[in-house]
């Protein structure tokens, strides 16, 4: 029974990256909106829906519970989405000063990306490539709508593959931008 249910995440997984790369190369020079559409027809769903917020993910990503925090962590290879719900009012750049112990802080790079509206406000990103144990690791962090004194946060962690960003990670990102609902905070 175990093995049929690893076999079909395998399966769907191998579904999204074949789907995905057949997107990307077939439209890398399609506008983002037009590779979102992409995304959001060709590839399984799994839903996200915890401490006010909600999106959907590709299907397939494992999903942890880190207590502590409260932080989530949706994983697939070598990405990963970090889902911050701390009772504090410590946000994304706060998690993300965490990558620098261990790092190589002269590979630092700080991108400027274009803002995003989401949950009915604009954010502008925080953008960072580091290199970590010889992995180029691209940073995205956004700091999401949240109740007085708290925070809320996501923050893609992907490690690149030839100077770009994997399939899962594009589509983990396309997906929650045409997906995501705040219920607190706005």
């Amino acid at each position: 029974m175990l093995i049929c249910g690893v076999m079909r995440a395998a399966l769907v997984l191998m579904a999204i990256e074949m789907s995905v790369n057949n997107a990307r190369y077939a439209s890398d020079s399609a506008p983002m909106i037009e590779r979102r559409a992409m995304y959001e027809t060709s590839i399984p769903r799994a839903h996200f829906e915890h401490a006010g917020l909600a999106f959907d993910y590709p299907a397939g990503m494992s999903v942890s519970l880190d207590d502590d925090a409260p932080r989530w962590v949706l994983t697939h290879g070598d990405f990963m989405l970090h889902v911050g719900a701390p009772s504090y009012a410590a946000g994304s750049e706060n998690f993300l000063s965490l990558f620098l112990i261990g790092s190589d802080n002269s590979t630092l790079d700080i991108l400027a990306d274009a803002q995003v509206t989401w949950c009915g406000r604009k954010i502008s990103p925080i953008h960072w490539r580091i290199t970590i144990e010889r992995y180029r690791h691209d940073l995205k962090a956004y700091d999401l709508p949240s109740p007085e004194s708290e925070a809320r946060f996501l923050v893609f962690d992907d490690i690149l593959v030839d100077g770009r960003p994997s399939p899962i990670a594009e589509a983990t990102l396309a997906a929650i931008a045409a997906t995501l609902r705040c219920s607190s905070g706005k």
